[in-house]
């Protein structure tokens, strides 16, 4: 019974890793992407609410 515990405690590594693997996966593919906006066009400044 304690192999199993040791082999299942094994796999929760290995899913850890990969859960850790693809979230950072997932967000730096959302800044390199067209999502993220480095600049704002100017057409969206009469949107803001205060101007500068």
């Amino acid at each position: 019974m304690n192999s199993l515990k040791t082999v299942s405690e094994k796999w929760l590594v290995v899913l850890y890793g990969v859960v850790i693997a693809l979230a950072s996966l997932a967000v730096n593919s959302a800044c390199i992407s067209r999502f993220y906006q480095e600049k704002l066009d100017s057409q969206l400044d009469s949107l803001k609410k205060y101007h500068d």
